[in-house]
C-alpha cells in the first residue's frame, strides 16, 4: 500500500555515518571498557536483525537491547549467538569494513541508509540517463521510524529516488521523494510503481484490466493514461512498488 508521509512523524539524519572499530583478540575484546563493548553488542545485533522479525518469545527483550537499555552483558551475548545461531562470539566481532572504520556515536547506530534507486541497473540496457542530477543520493533514517512507516517491506530492498514531472499530481508531487520496494520486479496489484518504458522511468498507476489489458494511468486528469494491449504490456518493465513519498511542501 503507497503511503503519504507527514513531516511530524519522521526523523532524518543527514550526517555521513561511520563505523566503530574495535580490536579482537580470539573474538573476545578484553581491552575494551564495558560501555563500548554494549555499544558493539548492540550495533551487531540491529545488523543480524536487519531483514529478520524479531522473536516473538523475546521481542520485548530484544526491543530493550536496541534501545540499549536492557542488561547485555557476557551471558546474555553468549546465550543469543547459541540460541540464534549467529556464531561463535558474533556479537563481540567487528564487521566493519577496516577501511571505513573510525569511531560512531551511539545514535548512529539508530539510523539506517536508504540508498538512491538504481535505474540503470533496475531497468536494463536502453535507459536513457536524465539529463537533470538526482536531487537526493541517500537518505539516513531512524530505524525505528522505517520499521514503523515502512513495516510491509523488508528494509533492505527499499531504495529512494525523485519524482519528476505532474503527470500524478494529487498522489505524488513532482520533487517527491519516493521510498521503492526494488524486490517487485511484477505486477502484483494495483497500485503505484516505477516503470521503465521507451526509454524513460515514470512513475505511475498500473491496474490489470480485462483481455489481458493493462493501464497505465496518470493520477492527475490534465495528463494522458493508457490502455495496453497484452504485447504493449509486455514491454514494461517494473523497476519497483511505491510504497511511501516525502512530500517538500514550500512557503513563500
Amino acid at each position: 500500500m503507497f503511503t503519504p508521509l507527514n513531516a511530524d512523524k519522521f526523523t532524518v539524519h543527514l550526517t555521513k555515518s561511520k563505523v566503530f572499530a574495535c580490536l579482537v583478540n580470539n573474538y573476545q575484546n578484553p581491552v575494551m571498557d564495558k560501555e563500548k563493548l554494549k555499544a558493539l553488542r548492540r550495533k551487531n545485533l540491529l545488523r543480524w536483525l536487519e531483514g529478520r522479525t524479531m522473536p516473538p518469545a523475546e521481542k520485548s527483550y530484544f526491543s530493550q537491547l536496541k534501545k540499549g537499555v536492557g542488561s547485555f552483558g557476557e551471558t546474555a551475548a553468549r546465550r543469543l549467538e547459541k540460541d540464534y545461531n549467529m556464531g561463535d562470539f558474533y556479537l563481540d566481532q567487528d564487521h566493519s569494513d577496516p577501511n571505513t572504520s573510525d569511531e560512531i556515536t551511539t545514535k548512529s547506530e539508530d539510523y539506517i541508509t536508504l540508498d538512491l534507486l538504481d535505474v540503470a541497473a533496475s531497468c536494463g540496457h536502453g535507459y536513457i540517463p536524465d539529463e537533470f542530477p538526482e536531487v537526493v543520493q541517500k537518505v539516513e533514517v531512524l530505524r525505528e521510524w522505517a520499521e514503523i512507516n515502512l513495516r510491509t517491506v523488508r528494509l533492505s530492498n527499499v531504495r529512494v529516488i525523485t519524482a519528476k514531472g505532474t503527470s500524478m499530481k494529487g498522489t505524488i508531487e513532482n520533487g517527491d521523494l519516493l521510498f521503492i520496494d526494488v524486490s517487485v520486479k511484477y505486477y502484483s496489484g494495483d497500485g503505484v510503481y516505477v516503470i521503465y518504458r521507451d526509454g524513460h522511468v515514470l512513475a505511475k498507476r498500473l491496474e490489470k484490466m480485462h483481455g489481458n489489458k493493462l493501464a497505465v494511468i496518470a493520477d492527475n486528469p490534465l495528463s494522458r493514461s493508457e490502455e495496453l494491449n497484452a504485447n504493449d504490456a509486455n514491454d514494461v518493465v517494473i523497476c519497483g512498488k511505491v510504497v511511501a513519498a516525502w512530500t517538500l511542501k514550500t512557503f513563500w
